[in-house]
């Protein structure tokens, strides 16, 4: 009996599409990877779970590290599973024929627009539903059971509902433009559509600030005058000019702090948590300022975009090939060349094909941090910048002793203590 069963599993492997194995085989490796990766983390945080680091031990208590590791762990643990969730939704989608029968359920109006808008609609339905669970218990058990969640269940609701009106109003019609102009452009189609989304994501650098984040987020002028102040005389040493100053209320959903600037030309504003403003003071706001402003000055923004940019014309170019591959289509699930389907397989897939190249834009990110973190050092203090960054660890129970491996895998910042240490450099090289 084995030997007729392994035989009978032979001849289901040497039955698949060539482009079927080939996905399977990349998705066996980014679990294997994954999970690789998930062991040396866990045996990372359990091994320093005792002690605390030095450059941390004054601001941070070994009660404090513990729990901040326990809490690292559980989201560890939660994100297996949904990584697992999410394995399997995407092959119910694909090999398990969900596009297909999507496509089939759609495809029976006259119009194309009205199919395709049935077909994109019904999708993101789907997968915001499945994506409810996931998020409600990331909230109100794991965030809740850390002291960090501040989201009541009405303001819960009406985030994943302005956040589907918002997706449809705004993804759909960049969706349906893209199918026109697929339809209209003939081979180049890939090139003009390409050009329709970056004017589209240019339009949104400067809608998002005054017309989107105030949707979810309450807005209002920085309440601390003499900080005001001081944040002024910031811009005007490292010659950055800011239309606006706010403290955004991040409290009424989370206790994590953060500060941002957003916004281009004559629109850029700075905002601060108002998380952040009660957890340090306003030396350490200024320095964690000065690092968000060494991003700009130093132009990592500004390549940022560009680099997306390009990366999204190579993205465009993989999916003109790979829709007009009928090969390439039904090896994933999908049989039917609708075009409506096929991008959204696309959109689908590609993760699992670029997973591997994860790290290279992580190592560019953490570069531009060490760069930001020396801008920082030279524009305000040092010292500030070194006690504001372990606060953040702190109050965000960020893993402070993380695997070298991991880390340079997934984070786009580099761990803790090598920033302290680059910031701590600094500061003897001053005295």
């Amino acid at each position: 009996m084995p030997r007729k069963n392994e035989e009978y599993q032979m001849e289901i492997i040497h039955s698949l599409q060539p482009f079927t194995k080939l996905f399977l085989s990349v998705l066996c490796i980014k679990v294997i990877v994954q999970n690789y990766l998930d062991l040396r983390q866990k045996k990372s945080l359990q091994k320093n779970i005792q002690n605390v680091p030095d450059y941390f031990v004054k601001i941070i208590s070994l009660e404090e590290h513990q729990k901040a590791t326990k809490y690292n762990l559980e989201k560890l643990s939660f994100g297996k599973f949904i990584r697992s969730l999410k394995l399997i939704t995407l092959l119910l989608w694909t090999l398990g024929g969900g596009l297909e029968y999507l496509t089939f359920i759609t495809t029976n109006t006259q119009s194309d627009i009205i199919q395709s808008s049935n077909f994109f609609i019904l999708f993101i339905l789907i997968e915001t539903l499945i994506g409810i669970p996931i998020s409600w218990y990331s909230t109100f058990k794991i965030e809740e059971k850390y002291g960090f969640n501040k989201t009541t269940y009405k303001v819960f609701v009406v985030d994943i509902v302005k956040s589907l009106i918002l997706t449809l109003l705004l993804a759909l019609p960049l969706f349906i433009g893209i199918l026109k102009i697929l339809e209209l452009m003939g081979n180049l189609w890939w090139v003009y559509s390409w050009t329709a989304f970056i004017g589209f994501q240019i339009i949104l650098l400067f809608v998002y600030p005054k017309f989107l984040a105030p949707i979810f987020n309450k807005f209002t002028p920085l309440e601390n005058e003499e900080l005001n102040h001081e944040i002024q005389r910031l811009l005007k040493k490292v010659d950055f000019s800011a239309k606006e100053i706010f403290q955004m209320d991040a409290s009424k959903r989370s206790t994590h702090g953060n500060a941002y600037f957003t916004g281009f030309g004559k629109n850029k504003r700075i905002v601060f948590f108002d998380t952040i403003l009660n957890q340090m003071n306003n030396s350490e706001i200024l320095a964690i300022l000065a690092h968000e402003l060494g991003h700009f000055k130093k132009k990592h923004i500004l390549k940022s975009i560009i680099l997306s940019f390009f990366s999204s014309l190579i993205v465009f170019y993989l999916l003109s090939i790979s829709i007009n591959n009928q090969d390439f289509l039904s090896g994933h699930g999908l049989n039917s060349n609708w075009p409506t389907a096929s991008i959204i397989l696309f959109t689908m897939i590609f993760p699992v094909y670029s997973f591997l190249l994860a790290p290279i834009g992580n190592l560019l990110s953490r570069r531009n941090e060490f760069e930001a973190d020396d801008f920082a050092c030279l524009h305000t203090s040092a010292k500030d910048l070194q006690s504001a960054l372990i606060k953040l660890y702190k109050f965000n129970y960020g893993a402070l002793m993380p695997d070298e491996l991991y880390s340079k895998f997934y984070d786009s910042h580099p761990p803790a203590m090598i920033r302290i240490k680059n910031i701590e450099k600094d500061i003897t090289s001053r005295t």
